[in-house]
Parts: C-alpha cells; structure tokens; sequence
C-alpha cells in the first residue's frame, strides 16, 4: 500500500515485471504497472505467461547449442595450440 501512496505523491511509476501468481491461480505470469494520471491512480495488470515461457525456451535452447558446440571448439582450440607449439619448436631447431 505505501508503494501505491508513493505513486501519488511522486507520480513515479511502480512496475513488477515478472510476478508468478502461484498454483491458485493458474501458475500465470503478469505485470503490473501502478501510475498517476492527473490526482487518481491507474493500475494495468497484463498476462505476460506465453513471454515468460518463450523465453524460458529459448534460454534452455541456447544451453543446448552452447553445450553441443563447446566439445568440438575446445578440441579445435587445443590442436591449433598444439600445432602453434609444434612449429615453435620446428623453428627452434632448424
């Protein structure tokens, strides 16, 4: 309730991005906004659950692909580092 006083006393808009709203309600996601137009104030509420799980999507796809990719980058970084040590010492011998 002070968050929303404060809103009308600074006009400074209050936002919580990402809030879950538990198993009661569906597991759904939404944001809430509180902002002051002339003396009253406003309150949006959006569901934002079908973003919340798209990202979670691609956050796990990502892992995926940086996993997948990782084993055949580190073993082309340590053969490069072989070979860049092979021909040091090529160099030095001859």
């Amino acid at each position: 309730m002070e968050l929303l006083k404060n809103v009308l006393n600074t006009g400074e808009t209050f936002l919580i991005d990402e809030m879950n709203l538990g198993e009661n309600y569906g597991g759904i996601y939404v944001r809430l906004r509180a902002f002051k137009m002339d003396d009253v104030l406003g309150i949006m509420c959006k569901n934002i659950t079908e973003e919340v799980e798209i990202i979670d999507a691609l956050e796990v796809l990502m892992r995926k692909v940086a996993n997948y990719f990782r084993e055949p980058l580190v073993t082309i970084l340590g053969l490069t580092a072989l070979s860049g040590k092979e021909n040091d010492a090529d160099q030095k011998t001859t």
